[in-house]
């Protein structure tokens, strides 16, 4: 999958829509994949109450195998960010992952019949593994500013389909919890957060490090659109055919 390059400049953004966001620019550059992405299979699953339970349980195995690599992700930008303001309200994010998500997770796992062992994958499938070895390798060469994002992109990402999917109301109680746990107050002042950092930075920048910017915005989606695809991928299948 080609991430390409932006299609046009932020100032020729702006030029056609007087008052555009810096954001709004990351994600309509990230087209197709942001549409690719909120309208992924697993979202509209979720939402219709058709996910598969082995599908579900991989995904969440995946998704908390992913946390340690969020924690890392996060950690950068602490160290990287401009100031106190900003690495305060990053400590806020990693208190919340290493504490409220953490638990969901085991609460979840234990009710779901997920043995402690169950939950770590020896041999994830390439795109999982693509995932967080990508995100790691932003992070840790990235600026500040690529690395929010980055983390924007997932979870502005995650607002949008959650938003739409808890309208439908699904009946499935762990996907109903996992949607409401991206539409909760905390997780939506954080992404408007980082659409304020960006949005206050991004327009600062010289085009070269915008563009830098979109790609890592892009490049995020396309990650993410691999890493919900893997949970589909019945493990045996996967063996046989590598």
């Amino acid at each position: 999958m080609n991430d390409g390059i932006p299609r046009r400049d932020f100032a020729d953004h702006v030029a056609c829509r007087p008052g555009a966001c810096f954001s709004e620019w990351l994600r309509d550059e990230a087209e197709p994949f942001w549409t690719r992405m909120v309208d992924h299979r697993m979202t509209r699953d979720m939402a219709a109450d058709s996910l598969p339970a082995d599908v579900l349980r991989r995904y969440l195995v995946y998704e908390h195998g992913f946390v340690e690599t969020a924690v890392t992700i996060l950690g950068h930008a602490l160290v990287k960010a401009p100031g106190i303001a900003e690495q305060t309200r990053l400590v806020a994010a990693l208190q919340g992952l290493v504490t409220d998500q953490l638990a969901w997770f085991r609460r979840v796992f234990g009710a779901l019949g997920v043995s402690d062992e169950q939950r770590v994958v020896a041999d994830p499938p390439p795109a999982v593994s693509a995932f967080g070895d990508g995100m790691s390798s932003l992070a840790a060469h990235g600026t500040y500013e690529e690395i929010i994002a980055a983390i924007a992109a997932a979870e502005w990402m995650y607002l949008t389909w959650s938003r739409s999917a808890h309208e439908r109301r699904p009946s499935d109680p762990v996907c109903r919890e996992w949607i409401a746990l991206h539409v909760a107050r905390p997780f939506a002042d954080q992404v408007s957060w980082l659409r304020d950092e960006l949005d206050r930075l991004g327009p600062q920048l010289a085009p070269a490090r915008q563009r830098k910017l979109a790609a890592a915005f892009r490049r995020t989606l396309i990650l993410e659109i691999g890493f919900h695809d893997a949970p589909y991928e019945e493990p045996a299948t996967r063996q046989a055919s590598s």
